[in-house]
């Protein structure tokens, strides 16, 4: 009886901050099923909102990089891509991938082996450092695509356009991730790992990981 007045009472006290937490008898939020590829809650900044099926990703008005990753990974020598809509405050959007092991309170982007395209200035930047500038910027309602060929290559398309030119990266293990820069903005941003039909398809790619 105990137990279960304490269970009662974390999770009252969830709804009443308006937060989602591990309900104890399980592992996962409320809903989470890690077997669907989604945002994964235990992988995010903890000022980074989950919602709609843990696929849309907000981030709270305060201050800090923010950065969530999926709960898979991208399977080697398979193409794949995944796909992102622009929500509030584009601007300071981040995309790409991680390595897994990327600090979730800094630049998305900004670990070891990691790439990510920059909206709010138009560049694409590897372990964090700029390699391209002057591209294409993005803001609320714009489709980014994030192809990535299987094995060190990635590019991305904003609303099924090129932008720059494709990026090699070395290493391995590619986590989608989604971020926002330091400022104080409430950024969100949708993805698609293959839930619905993709607004833009690429040849010998698919929507994933699967």
């Amino acid at each position: 009886m105990k137990a279960f007045y304490t269970i009662l009472f974390l999770c009252l006290g969830a709804v009443a901050n308006a937060q989602q937490i591990p309900i104890p008898f399980g592992s996962y939020y409320t809903g989470y099923n890690p077997a669907i590829t989604s945002w994964n809650p235990f992988d995010k900044n903890p000022n980074i909102i989950l919602s709609s099926a843990f696929l849309k990703a907000t981030s709270a008005l305060v201050s800090g990089y923010q950065m969530v990753r999926c709960n898979k990974v991208c399977s080697t020598g398979v193409k794949q891509y995944f796909e992102v809509k622009v929500g509030a405050a584009g601007f300071d959007l981040y995309v790409g991938f991680d390595n897994g092991s990327g600090s979730l309170s800094a630049q998305p982007g900004s670990g070891s082996n990691a790439v990510s395209y920059y909206t709010s200035l138009g560049e694409i930047r590897v372990n964090g450092t700029g390699v391209q500038y002057g591209l294409a910027t993005a803001t609320t309602g714009d489709i980014i695509d994030i192809l990535y060929d299987g094995n060190i290559t990635v590019t991305f398309y904003k609303n099924h356009t090129i932008i720059g030119t494709a990026q090699t990266v070395t290493g391995g293990n590619y986590y989608p991730m989604v971020g926002r820069g330091s400022g104080v903005n409430a950024t969100s941003s949708t993805a698609n790992f293959g839930a619905t039909t993709p607004i833009y398809t690429y040849a010998t790619y698919t929507l994933g990981p699967p």
